[in-house]
């Protein structure tokens, strides 16, 4: 029968055995993890690169459609309605004879003073 330091030593060799697997565990893991988030970093980057390729295409691309708008001539009915607005009035009637709503009422028969 073996004496009971011996059992001792024998059980603290096997913990420590156990412990050595364990931390190489431990360590193969750290190792695993750090490869996969490098990975993952590169993977966002990428992304991150390409979307700004994208954006940036996209930003020329409205670019160009607004030189090429401001390059397109007006239509002549739309340029000549934005440009100036034309009164219509009848050949009877002057300018002069439309009165404002804030000018005083006109008599008939007595000339206006200008």
């Amino acid at each position: 029968m073996t004496s009971l330091t011996e059992q001792i030593e024998q059980l603290r060799l096997q913990i420590n055995e156990v412990a050595s697997d364990e931390h190489a565990l431990v360590n193969d893991l750290a190792g695993t993890l750090k490869q996969v988030d490098e990975r993952l970093l590169r993977e966002v980057r990428l992304v991150a690169a390409e979307h700004e390729v994208r954006r940036c295409a996209i930003l020329r691309e409205l670019e160009t459609l607004a030189s090429r708008l401001s390059v397109f001539p007006r239509s002549r009915q739309a340029s000549f309605a934005i440009e100036e607005p034309h009164l219509h009035l009848s050949p009877q009637r002057s300018a002069r004879s439309y009165q404002s709503s804030n000018d005083p009422p006109r008599r008939r028969g007595h000339a206006a003073a200008n």
